[in-house]
């Protein structure tokens, strides 16, 4: 079983939550930052892009985990 989420001073991975979803598929849609996959994605295929990560997290406790950095690690 995966934990919710590994921390480090600087970043933490966690669990994907729903609020995720649209700030990923902007990621995924923008064509710079696809420029090094097959193609930008669509709303549909990012939003099954994530939870297919998230699954697999869920089935072998590893895999691509969501991040936050900054201010949303303070104490």
């Amino acid at each position: 079983m995966a934990p919710d989420w590994l921390r480090g001073e600087r970043v933490r991975l966690r669990a994907w939550r729903e609020e995720d979803l649209p700030a990923f598929a902007a990621l995924n849609a923008d064509a710079r930052a696809m420029a090094h996959f097959p193609a930008p994605l669509d709303r549909e295929a990012s939003d099954a892009l994530a939870r297919r990560c998230q699954s697999l997290i869920d089935q072998q406790g590893w895999g691509f985990w969501a991040v936050e950095r900054g201010a949303a690690l303070l104490p």
